[in-house]
């Protein structure tokens, strides 16, 4: 619904100049992608963009073992499709044309920040999409624009019979179980999560996780703040240059670091 701001700028600036302290250097590449204000953004426009972010970059000669991928909200929801795409391709390769790794290959990390996973009925998860007030989400805002996004998927049915096989991508935690069961064989080394325990996605996410992640990846982390909120590690920055205390900035750039350690 919206583009990068500046706070999430500014929470990739200070981690790039961590990382230099470290010897690290790390380059960020920032997707520009449609948003639900543009009548021509509907499903799947984003992960076609991000198919092709990503294919650019194998293209420039980046190696899938340096790139790290995260999103953070709808973001994290758009890597839980990237994911969904390179595991199984998209129904119709007209509109989403598939990614195609050297063999052998895999990405380095993936990292959703408080991934938005069911946009259309949040309530079944548990009580927190409703329950958490202390949360900068807002419940109204964020079923009507889930259930918007979720409505434009019916603007290709006139490219394929059953829509419900593109549900899994547009909405992750209504994907069969074992959707993500080949992700660490053939795509991805390390997957981190995180969640706030205030936030209203908190129930979602954490089944998403347990549900389609945990059992099929061997180097998959969950990690729940408590007292955080949605976006936690970022919303730091909407009020200073550095992160608050005891929250999880050390702890998700160490295992970002960790993964370019490997190399």
């Amino acid at each position: 619904m919206f583009q990068v701001a500046e706070m999430m700028l500014r929470f990739w600036k200070y981690a790039q100049l961590e990382w230099e302290k470290q010897g690290f250097e790390i380059s960020i590449a920032v997707l520009s992608y449609s948003v639900g204000s543009d009548p021509n953004a509907a499903f799947p426009t984003q992960l076609f963009q991000a198919t092709q972010a990503l294919q650019y970059l194998l293209s420039e000669g980046c190696n899938p073992s340096d790139i790290q991928i995260v999103g953070d909200s709808a973001g994290g929801n758009l890597v839980a499709q990237l994911l969904s795409h390179m595991v199984h391709p998209f129904p119709v390769p007209s509109l989403v044309p598939p990614i195609n790794l050297s063999p052998g290959t895999r990405l380095r990390g993936v990292f959703m920040i408080s991934p938005w996973v069911s946009l259309s009925n949040p309530d079944q998860w548990g009580p927190t999409f409703r329950s958490k007030d202390y949360d900068v989400s807002v419940y109204k805002n964020l079923q009507e624009a889930g259930e918007r996004y979720v409505n434009t998927i019916s603007n290709i049915k006139n490219k394929i019979h059953d829509l419900s096989q593109v549900v899994p991508y547009a909405e992750p935690v209504l994907a069969p179980d074992n959707w993500y069961s080949d992700l660490h064989n053939t795509v991805v080394d390390r997957i981190l999560v995180t969640a706030g325990k205030e936030e209203r996605l908190s129930d979602q996410i954490q089944v998403f996780f347990e549900q389609k992640i945990r059992p099929y990846h061997s180097d998959a982390i969950l990690l729940v703040q408590d007292g955080g909120i949605h976006d936690d590690v970022i919303m730091d920055f909407l009020f200073s240059d550095t992160p608050l205390e005891n929250g999880l900035t050390p702890v998700v750039l160490e295992w970002i670091a960790k993964g370019f350690r490997t190399v």
